[in-house]
């Protein structure tokens, strides 16, 4: 089985907690760098909310597909692969959580999470 992919950051990139707490990007952004289509990945240390303004998106997670219209939000808590596939321009912002600031739900949800590793 082919190992999960797991960034310290957004996709691709190392990013800095205001305050070792919270991390806010453009949402759409990197779907722009990575022509529309972001692989395959998790992150190990935070949760992520994504919260689309504008737009029209495939979220792929475990063994679902969604298509996602705006205005929405989607949560990806730590752990989770997913893909993104931007069906045409998206806006909005991700939220990224440091487990310092949710640690609680963090663990709570552990419990819930699929086994990818199968």
């Amino acid at each position: 089985m082919q190992e999960k992919r797991l960034y310290k950051g957004l996709y691709g990139t190392t990013i800095e907690f205001a305050k070792g707490l919270i991390h806010v990007y453009h949402f759409g952004e990197i779907g722009r760098q990575c022509q529309g289509q972001v692989k395959l990945h998790a992150h190990n240390n935070f949760l992520q909310i994504f919260l689309m303004q504008e737009g029209q998106t495939e979220f792929h997670y475990a063994t679902e597909k969604l298509t996602i219209e705006a205005p929405a939000f989607i949560v990806a808590p730590k752990n989770i692969e997913h893909i993104f596939l931007h069906l045409g321009d998206v806006s909005g912002w991700i939220i990224n959580n440091s487990r310092r600031i949710c640690p609680r739900h963090v663990h709570l949800h552990r419990a819930h999470e699929p086994d990818l590793q199968k």
